[in-house]
């Protein structure tokens, strides 16, 4: 089975407004403040009891493949909001952090409960960046 970064870049599909948010902690030079973002779901499908967490493995395939490509930084260069300083950095851009997950399988109840799906841990602009990921459906 392909994995999805084998058959499409998902680095772009994000809202606009991560890249902003990254480019501004990327401008203050803050690398020592700790960020923590949670993913999770706000409601369940269907209005169904409980749902089963699933998809560790393309979270994961996601985070670690996360690059931006040379049309990327093209795009993003056109928009005039982006230093070069930045664009530099993303085209080098990789994940470095923690990662705590449940495991596949788990009884994941609604947001109610507070339960976290998954925890990434690291500096602020890069996972401001990772936040967007899916259009921002994704955090």
């Amino acid at each position: 089975m392909k994995k999805q970064h084998e058959e499409r870049n998902l680095s772009m599909v994000m809202d606009f407004y991560e890249m902003t948010m990254a480019n501004g902690y990327f401008a203050s030079r803050d690398t020592d403040t700790l960020a923590v973002f949670d993913l999770f779901y706000r409601k369940n499908p269907d209005d169904a009891g409980f749902a089963i967490f699933a998809g560790l493995e393309q979270i994961m395939d996601y985070i670690t493949n996360l690059h931006f490509e040379e049309e990327d930084i093209a795009y993003l260069r056109s928009q005039k909001l982006f230093s070069e300083d930045f664009l530099n950095y993303l085209k080098n851009y990789r994940f470095h952090g923690d990662i705590y997950s449940m495991p596949e399988g788990t009884v994941v109840k609604d947001v109610a409960t507070g339960k976290v799906i998954v925890d990434l841990s690291g500096d602020t602009k890069r996972y401001t960046i990772l936040t967007g990921g899916n259009g921002g459906a994704g955090n």
